[in-house]
Protein backbone atom coordinates (compact mmCIF):
# COMPACT_ATOMS: atom_id res chain seq x y z
CA UNK A 1 0.00 0.00 0.00
CA UNK A 2 1.29 3.46 -0.86
CA UNK A 3 2.48 5.64 2.00
CA UNK A 4 2.13 9.01 0.25
CA UNK A 5 -0.13 10.72 -2.25
CA UNK A 6 1.41 13.49 -4.33
CA UNK A 7 -0.66 16.15 -6.09
CA UNK A 8 0.58 17.94 -9.18
CA UNK A 9 -2.09 20.17 -10.68
CA UNK A 10 -2.90 23.28 -12.68
CA UNK A 11 -5.39 24.46 -10.05
CA UNK A 12 -3.28 27.58 -9.44
CA UNK A 13 -4.83 30.19 -7.20
CA UNK A 14 -7.84 28.01 -6.49
CA UNK A 15 -6.43 27.35 -3.01
CA UNK A 16 -9.83 26.40 -1.63
CA UNK A 17 -10.01 23.48 -4.07
CA UNK A 18 -6.53 22.18 -3.28
CA UNK A 19 -7.05 22.58 0.47
CA UNK A 20 -10.38 20.75 0.39
CA UNK A 21 -9.05 17.89 -1.73
CA UNK A 22 -5.87 17.54 0.32
CA UNK A 23 -7.87 17.40 3.56
CA UNK A 24 -10.47 14.97 2.20
CA UNK A 25 -7.78 12.61 0.89
CA UNK A 26 -5.87 12.63 4.20
CA UNK A 27 -9.03 11.98 6.22
CA UNK A 28 -10.50 9.37 3.87
CA UNK A 29 -7.35 7.31 3.40
CA UNK A 30 -5.12 8.14 6.36
CA UNK A 31 -2.19 8.90 4.08
CA UNK A 32 0.07 11.93 3.92
CA UNK A 33 -0.71 14.17 0.94
CA UNK A 34 2.24 16.10 -0.47
CA UNK A 35 1.53 18.97 -2.84
CA UNK A 36 4.25 19.10 -5.48
CA UNK A 37 2.64 22.02 -7.28
CA UNK A 38 -0.72 23.58 -7.99
CA UNK A 39 0.91 26.02 -10.41
CA UNK A 40 1.65 23.85 -13.44
CA UNK A 41 0.64 25.66 -16.61
CA UNK A 42 -2.68 24.56 -18.06
CA UNK A 43 -2.22 21.56 -20.41
CA UNK A 44 1.59 21.58 -19.95
CA UNK A 45 2.42 17.87 -19.84
CA UNK A 46 6.18 18.49 -19.88
CA UNK A 47 6.10 20.73 -16.83
CA UNK A 48 3.90 18.33 -14.86
CA UNK A 49 5.96 15.30 -15.89
CA UNK A 50 9.18 17.01 -14.77
CA UNK A 51 7.72 17.62 -11.28
CA UNK A 52 6.39 14.09 -10.87
CA UNK A 53 9.36 12.29 -12.43
CA UNK A 54 11.80 13.95 -10.03
CA UNK A 55 9.58 13.39 -6.99
CA UNK A 56 9.10 9.71 -7.85
CA UNK A 57 12.88 9.26 -8.08
CA UNK A 58 13.47 10.86 -4.67
CA UNK A 59 10.69 9.18 -2.70
CA UNK A 60 11.84 6.13 -0.80
CA UNK A 61 8.35 4.72 -0.18
CA UNK A 62 5.55 3.63 -2.50
CA UNK A 63 3.35 6.52 -3.64
CA UNK A 64 0.32 7.42 -5.69
CA UNK A 65 1.07 10.38 -7.92
CA UNK A 66 -2.00 12.34 -8.98
CA UNK A 67 -1.45 14.56 -12.02
CA UNK A 68 -4.27 16.88 -13.03
CA UNK A 69 -3.52 19.70 -15.42
CA UNK A 70 -6.86 19.93 -17.19
CA UNK A 71 -9.85 18.52 -15.30
CA UNK A 72 -10.96 21.83 -13.83
CA UNK A 73 -11.24 23.00 -17.44
CA UNK A 74 -13.26 19.97 -18.61
CA UNK A 75 -16.46 18.17 -17.71
CA UNK A 76 -14.80 14.80 -18.46
CA UNK A 77 -13.39 13.54 -15.16
CA UNK A 78 -12.24 10.11 -16.37
CA UNK A 79 -8.60 9.22 -15.76
CA UNK A 80 -6.26 6.26 -16.08
CA UNK A 81 -4.40 4.47 -13.34
CA UNK A 82 -0.91 3.25 -14.23
CA UNK A 83 1.00 0.79 -12.05
CA UNK A 84 4.77 0.97 -12.42
CA UNK A 85 7.02 -0.81 -9.91
CA UNK A 86 6.04 0.57 -6.47
CA UNK A 87 4.63 3.80 -7.89
CA UNK A 88 1.07 4.40 -9.08
CA UNK A 89 0.07 7.28 -11.35
CA UNK A 90 -3.43 8.70 -11.80
CA UNK A 91 -3.78 11.07 -14.74
CA UNK A 92 -5.70 11.82 -17.89
CA UNK A 93 -4.99 9.62 -20.89
CA UNK A 94 -3.20 12.47 -22.67
CA UNK A 95 0.28 11.06 -23.19
CA UNK A 96 1.79 12.37 -19.97
CA UNK A 97 2.71 8.87 -18.76
CA UNK A 98 5.13 8.47 -21.69
CA UNK A 99 6.98 11.58 -20.51
CA UNK A 100 7.62 10.02 -17.10
CA UNK A 101 9.83 7.29 -18.56
CA UNK A 102 8.26 4.59 -16.39
CA UNK A 103 7.56 1.03 -17.41
CA UNK A 104 3.85 0.26 -17.36
CA UNK A 105 2.94 -2.97 -15.55
CA UNK A 106 -0.83 -2.48 -15.53
CA UNK A 107 -3.23 0.21 -16.69
CA UNK A 108 -6.85 0.73 -15.71
CA UNK A 109 -9.57 3.13 -16.77
CA UNK A 110 -11.01 5.17 -13.88
CA UNK A 111 -14.40 6.54 -14.86
CA UNK A 112 -15.56 9.98 -13.84
CA UNK A 113 -18.83 9.02 -12.21
CA UNK A 114 -20.03 12.22 -10.57
CA UNK A 115 -20.31 15.89 -11.44
CA UNK A 116 -18.19 16.80 -8.41
CA UNK A 117 -14.42 16.91 -8.89
CA UNK A 118 -13.84 16.21 -5.18
CA UNK A 119 -16.17 13.20 -5.04
CA UNK A 120 -14.84 11.80 -8.31
CA UNK A 121 -11.26 12.04 -7.01
CA UNK A 122 -12.20 10.27 -3.78
CA UNK A 123 -13.84 7.45 -5.76
CA UNK A 124 -10.83 7.15 -8.07
CA UNK A 125 -8.36 7.06 -5.15
CA UNK A 126 -10.51 4.42 -3.48
CA UNK A 127 -10.31 2.30 -6.65
CA UNK A 128 -6.54 2.82 -6.79
CA UNK A 129 -5.93 1.96 -3.15
CA UNK A 130 -8.17 -1.08 -3.20
CA UNK A 131 -6.86 -2.41 -6.54
CA UNK A 132 -10.27 -2.40 -8.17
CA UNK A 133 -10.36 -2.10 -11.94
Amino acid sequence: MPAIITLTTAWGAQNFLSAVIQHRLEVAFGLKVVVLSHSVSKYNNNEAAWQVKNASLILQEPAIHFIDIESVYSTDQSRILIESDDQVFICRNNGIISLLGKSVKKAYHLPGTTDSLVETLLEQFDLALNNKS
